[in-house]
């Protein structure tokens, strides 16, 4: 898993870009059926904004915030899925992101 973190400062908003590549390998000699997860964080209050800006052919529950690819590799087959979000929120609030 690779990450990266951009920060940016709109007026009275900070705006902070969130990303994860997950690369993934398979070694067997035969292929295989692959669930991966991950996460995005929940707003839970208005002052927070979280969007979804890739999640590439994940699907989201937005009640948990998991995002699931369902995926088959074949043998020595490498596959790469990026997940990025952004967290908008007011000046001098803190965020346990």
């Amino acid at each position: 898993i690779t990450d990266y973190t951009d920060i940016k400062f709109l007026r009275q908003r900070i705006k902070k870009e969130v990303g994860y590549k997950i690369e993934v390998k398979n070694n067997k000699t035969l292929g295989i059926d692959l669930e991966i997860q991950d996460h995005i964080p929940l707003s839970t209050t208005e002052e927070i904004e979280v969007e979804i800006v890739d999640k590439e052919d994940g699907t989201v529950n937005k009640e948990d915030g998991r995002v699931t690819w369902k995926l088959r590799l074949e043998k020595n087959q490498r596959i790469t899925k990026n997940i990025k979000y952004t967290v908008a929120h007011p000046k001098g609030m803190k965020l346990g992101v």
